[in-house]
């Protein structure tokens, strides 16, 4: 029988083992106690452990720095290995520049005096980093040695395509899917443009001087700039500037001008007093204005009493259009309430003070009478940043409208006084606080966000705001009036260095931007002539159509021959630019005059030129000039017309003193040659593009088209019309698209005045409807699309 389990196991407190255990013990707590009569036995149990830590803190510091120098000075680390796991880079032991900054130092140390990989010896520097610039402003400043920089570049190359033009690296279309978007913006919302390569030429002198000056060389079948719509600074006028005495030849650009408003002083004699005048031109002919100018005052023996500058890179200017423009400044522009800055000396004008603010719910600018100018002095831009849009008001009071309504009947007096004329005052740039300084205001602020409010040693800028409607006017009398919003807006003109501020501004409150191109196709949509582009008149044109044949050129060459139109088999003979020389000859019927067109391949091409030599024609673009050119058309005895048409113009000269009888206007060949800017619009599906040309349909042309008209409005396009002769060609287009307001193919160009009175005298003898049927055909296709012209400025 088994014994039970656990019956043979010993008593607990028998064991031998057991005991010896409880024996060790006891002696180790005797051991650690110690005696009880001994001095510790009388020890406090308890420690202050801040003192205790106070008098040893020496030793701890000892033993915390031999612990580090044990692990990272000792060797038995390296410091890249004391970095936390977290902030480690791979392979930073061969690329310092992966360490801290803090930790390099020593990095650098310990490669130093590590003997087990030999040193290499440090390459010299090569030329390119010689010749490096140190500091990005000075890499600014080389890059921009041969053209000029905007205030806004920086900012507008990181988003836009870049061009060189005109002396100026400028931005051309953003980089984004923007074109229906800009459409858009200009007609319902904003759309701003950086137009600050636009410059003004400061005359100053004597009114009636300044006046016998611009007798020269304006247009004298416009509106004088001593007119009294323009003489007193109320509101921007538009001219045309031709060379000395050559009018209606040798026109060189369209320029804008105002006069700087003087305060009503009664002891103020305007006949002794200097005026001034600001003439802002295109950078295309900024340099021939200029001369022109100076050889005028010099023709008049006024060069001591006139003064001429060239205030280049002083004064900024944007161009805001669109319907939401008014909102958007309104929101931006922070008026200054004070009369006087007394530490900056700018004064502010109560009369546009108050004139603002009546209009602060106007809908769109396009509403105001054209060219009016208004004078604000506006806080510093930085201070209100990011302005906030508030939302639109949907409905004004009546006291409101009757307000919005005077000023749209009556623009105030005194209204556009401002110191930005003033040099000294306009250059407020020594007392603009730094960016720093403007953010440690806003770190002391309760609540994060806060706008900061206005000190008295804060700069005051004084601006000018123009209504820009005064080229539109009269190009778009005739169609229809919505095409106003894409040319009608504000420009904003303020002294250098708050360019970039405004700038800012302006793109937080909702503005879009555009460049060049967007600039361009505001002008298309309204069917207004875009300088240079659409100027074949002037100087600055045929060199933009050089520059501009050279490149399609050299595009079309790089393709290979399957891949690019063959354009000896199209029968275009200038498919890079439109050859108006052509149109002179044809009337005349000698071909050989003009520029010698050089076939080379597939690419027939105008011979390279550095300036063209065919002679630029008359254009005649004055609303005066363009109702003697309707009445010329309209008339079926061209010679006699012709005759009383030059007449009017020498009675013009001679009655505003415009120097001596012209030559030029003795021959008739000066009006049948003349040029007559046109707007083309498509009655059928398609588009044509630049350089297309214009013909004058034949009787069979029209009635084929009437009949297909009849059975299919869109699709009446003249596919199987004959090449025809180059005499039957009117004119060609300097551009052409499909337009967004219109829906349709839309074109503009330049015809031949002698030419189109003769397809008018034709089409009324035939009874055609439209009267001013053509057909267009693009230098790419063969085919013939119908379309009717329109005569603009």
């Amino acid at each position: 029988m088994q014994p039970q389990k656990g019956h043979n196991k010993r008593p607990f407190g028998g064991t031998s083992g057991h005991m010896s255990k409880m024996r060790k013990k006891a002696k180790q707590e005797i051991q650690v106690e110690g005696p009880r009569d001994s001095a510790l036995g009388s020890a406090p149990r308890s420690i202050n452990v801040e003192e205790f830590a106070k008098a040893r803190s020496y030793e701890l510091n000892a033993l915390e720095v031999a612990l580090k120098n044990a692990t990272q000075f000792t060797g038995a680390q390296r410091v890249w290995q004391t970095v936390p796991r977290h902030m480690r880079r791979r392979a930073a032991s061969h690329n310092l520049k992966r360490l801290p900054q803090r930790l390099r130092q020593r990095a650098l140390e310990q490669i130093a005096n590590d003997t087990g990989n030999p040193q290499k010896a440090e390459k010299p520097p090569s030329r390119r980093k010689i010749r490096r610039c140190k500091t990005v402003f000075d890499d600014y400043l080389r890059r921009r040695v041969n053209k000029g920089w905007l205030e806004t570049h920086i900012w507008h190359a990181k988003r836009m395509r870049m061009v060189n033009l005109w002396g100026y690296k400028l931005a051309h279309h953003p980089n984004d899917k923007s074109f229906r978007s800009a459409y858009r913006a200009g007609k319902y919302q904003c759309i701003a443009h950086d137009a600050s390569y636009f410059q003004p030429i400061e005359v100053i002198g004597l009114q009636e001087h300044i006046v016998s000056v611009f007798k020269h060389i304006a247009d004298p079948t416009a509106p004088s700039i001593a007119s009294a719509r323009y003489v007193d600074g109320t509101n921007q006028g538009a001219t045309t500037i031709y060379g000395s005495d050559r009018f209606p030849l040798g026109a060189i650009a369209p320029v804008t001008f105002f006069w700087r408003q003087e305060p009503d002083e009664p002891t103020l004699d305007p006949q002794a007093h200097k005026r001034a005048l600001w003439v802002w031109v295109h950078p295309a002919a900024y340099s021939d204005v200029h001369a022109e100018l100076t050889k005028a005052a010099k023709q008049s023996k006024l060069a001591s009493d006139v003064e001429i500058k060239a205030l280049k890179s002083e004064l900024v200017r944007f161009e805001l259009t669109g319907p939401r423009s008014h909102a958007i400044l309104s929101e931006v522009l922070k008026v200054c309430e004070e009369s006087y800055d007394k530490h900056g000396g700018v004064h502010t004008n109560p009369a546009a003070r108050k004139t603002w603010a009546a209009l602060k719910n106007l809908r769109t600018p396009s509403s105001l009478a054209p060219g009016v100018i208004l004078s604000l002095t506006i806080h510093d831009p930085r201070l209100s940043f990011p302005p906030r849009m508030s939302p639109r008001a949907k409905s004004i009071t009546p006291e409101e409208q009757l307000a919005i309504n005077a000023l749209l009947v009556s623009w105030p007096s005194g209204a556009a006084v401002s110191d930005i004329w003033c040099p000294k005052k306009r250059d407020c740039l020594d007392a603009r606080p730094r960016d720093g300084v403007l953010d440690a205001r806003r770190a002391k602020a309760l609540i994060p966000g806060t706008k900061l409010i206005p000190q008295p040693n804060d700069c005051r800028i004084p601006i000018l705001l123009v209504q820009r409607d005064c080229f539109s006017r009269d190009a778009v009398a005739a169609s229809d009036s919505e095409s106003r919003e894409f040319t009608a807006g504000w420009d904003l003109i303020a002294p250098k260095g708050w360019g970039m501020d405004l700038w800012r501004q302006l793109i937080y409150a909702g503005a879009r931007i555009g460049g060049l191109r967007e600039r361009r196709a505001q002008h298309f949509e309204s069917g207004v002539p875009c300088f240079p582009y659409d100027y074949p008149e002037t100087l600055a044109y045929r060199h933009y159509a050089a520059t501009r044949r050279s490149e399609l050129q050299a595009a079309h060459k790089r393709r290979p021959k399957s891949k690019r139109p063959n354009y000896d088999k199209l029968g275009s003979d200038s498919p890079f630019e439109a050859p108006f020389w052509k149109l002179g000859s044809a009337q005349t019927g000698d071909s050989s005059k003009g520029i010698e067109i050089v076939n080379s391949g597939s690419a027939p091409a105008q011979a390279m030129d550095t300036e063209p030599s065919w002679p630029a024609p008359a254009v005649f673009a004055s609303a005066r000039a363009l109702g003697l050119v309707r009445r010329l058309l309209a008339s079926d005895d061209f010679p006699r017309t012709s005759a009383e048409f030059r007449h009017s113009l020498q009675a013009w000269l001679a009655k505003k003193g415009c120097g001596p009888i012209r030559q030029e206007l003795e021959s008739s060949d000066v009006v049948a040659n003349a040029l007559v800017r046109v707007r083309i619009e498509l009655l059928a599906r398609g588009v044509v593009g630049e350089f297309g040309a214009i013909y004058d349909a034949s009787q069979e042309d029209y009635r084929r088209w009437v009949d297909r008209r009849d059975q299919d409005d869109l699709r009446a396009n003249l596919a199987d019309v004959e090449l025809p002769h180059q005499a039957r060609a009117i004119g060609y287009l300097t551009n052409g698209s499909y337009s967004l307001s219109t829906g349709r193919g839309l074109a503009i160009g330049c015809c031949s005045l002698g030419a189109l009175h003769q397809m008018l005298q034709r089409a009324r003898s035939e009874k055609r409807t439209p009267e001013t049927f053509v057909l267009v055909r693009g230098v790419t296709g063969k085919v013939y699309r119908p379309a009717k012209l329109t005569i603009i400025a």
